[in-house]
């Protein structure tokens, strides 16, 4: 009976631990076989005792077979959550090698942004130059004053007075574009961003890496991205929007860890905007799928 005592709380450990890892990605099916396998086991075994009459070798090396079974069948269900568990994480890193290579690609294309920005700018000069050569100091100076709202814009999607904002969103429509994207920003910044420039960049980065995803997956020609910065009353707000297939909006509304590796950006833009003492909404319509976001524009004592 003791052996028995000791198989039985080997089984009972085994779905303990396995229902503790807690893996979101798992399908509701094999949770069903995760519960219901140590449960027939169990009850076989308990069978296997209760009707045991141990009179030969032949009912010893039976039950001694059946036993091996029953724990052969829940090891290789234990392996195969394990290797289930495995391949999410692999998938995860996959993601992350994934970002870094789009912001390699970034990077590279901002560099070589600044070499065409370089060149442009000199041959301006050289024209400004020749203008003032010859004396001609009233083009000279409309040329100018057109020079300086183009060296101002150029490069520029966004601009709040906010370095790291204006970094993350002209970053991420920067990528957006290369990926044949229109992305458009509006701002309307009154005061200076107070809020924690940490928190805001992890909001936005999240937000429109998922509109970019969002646009890549719908399945029409033209696609946007829209995004409005606001500030009023000391509260800063954000409207993203971007061309979508048809999304849930209550699941991602939900207390409910999301599914699968895009609700890792949904739970740390939630997590973001609580810590910044805020709200956030999600709102789904005729493929148009839409972010609302307001925040306290204040230092978070």
């Amino acid at each position: 009976m003791v052996g028995t005592n000791i198989i039985y709380l080997w089984l009972i450990g085994l779905m303990h631990r396995i229902i503790n890892k807690k893996i979101r990605e798992l399908p509701i099916k094999y949770w069903i076989l995760i519960i219901v396998i140590p449960i027939i086991s169990i009850f076989l075994l308990q069978t296997m005792l209760d009707g045991f009459v141990g009179s030969n070798t032949y009912s010893y090396v039976s039950l001694g077979v059946s036993l091996a079974g029953i724990i052969f069948i829940n090891l290789a269900m234990f392996n195969f959550f394990e290797s289930f568990e495995d391949k999410i994480k692999l998938k995860y890193l996959e993601t992350i090698k994934q970002q870094e290579q789009e912001n390699y690609k970034l990077l590279t294309l901002s560099y070589k942004q600044v070499r065409e920005f370089k060149h442009d700018i000199e041959n301006q000069f050289l024209v400004l130059n020749d203008m003032l050569e010859n004396n001609d100091t009233d083009s000279a100076k409309e040329y100018l004053v057109k020079l300086s709202s183009f060296v101002r814009l150029a490069n520029r999607l966004c601009y709040t007075g906010n370095n790291a904002v204006d970094s993350i969103v002209n970053i991420k429509g920067s990528l957006a574009q290369t990926y044949g994207i229109e992305f458009i920003c509006k701002v309307n910044i009154i005061t200076n961003i107070k809020a924690d420039e940490l928190e805001l960049c992890r909001i936005i980065g999240n937000a429109l890496d998922n509109a970019i995803e969002g646009c890549q997956r719908a399945g029409v020609s033209h696609k946007h991205i829209w995004i409005s910065l606001m500030e009023e009353r000391e509260k800063l707000f954000i409207v993203i929007t971007n061309t979508s297939d048809k999304v849930d909006t209550s699941v991602l509304t939900s207390t409910k860890k999301e599914q699968g590796l895009h609700g890792i950006g949904i739970n740390s833009i939630k997590s973001s905007v609580d810590r910044l003492g805020g709200l956030v909404s999600f709102d789904y319509d005729d493929g148009i799928f839409k972010l609302n976001i307001m925040v306290r524009n204040c230092l978070q004592i």
